[in-house]
């Protein structure tokens, strides 16, 4: 009984822990998009480096346009 315990216990847990590190990439990846790719794009453009903060807004355009056809 004490094995059939210990093994749903990791099973249950294992997949607890599957679903919080798959929340935590998610939830990740939408506040780069959202939130520090616009303010290190924006920081560049007021640092004065319109060099790289153009090109890499266009690209970043473009892709996120490719991206959702």
């Amino acid at each position: 009984m004490t094995i059939l315990f210990c093994v749903l216990f990791f099973i249950f847990f294992g997949n607890l822990l599957n679903v919080a590190i798959r929340t935590a990439w998610g939830t990740m990846k939408v506040m780069f998009y959202v939130l520090f790719l616009p303010l290190m794009i924006v920081g560049l453009m007021l640092k004065g480096i319109f060099i790289l903060a153009i090109p890499l807004f266009v690209f970043l355009g473009l892709m996120s346009m490719l991206k959702t056809v």
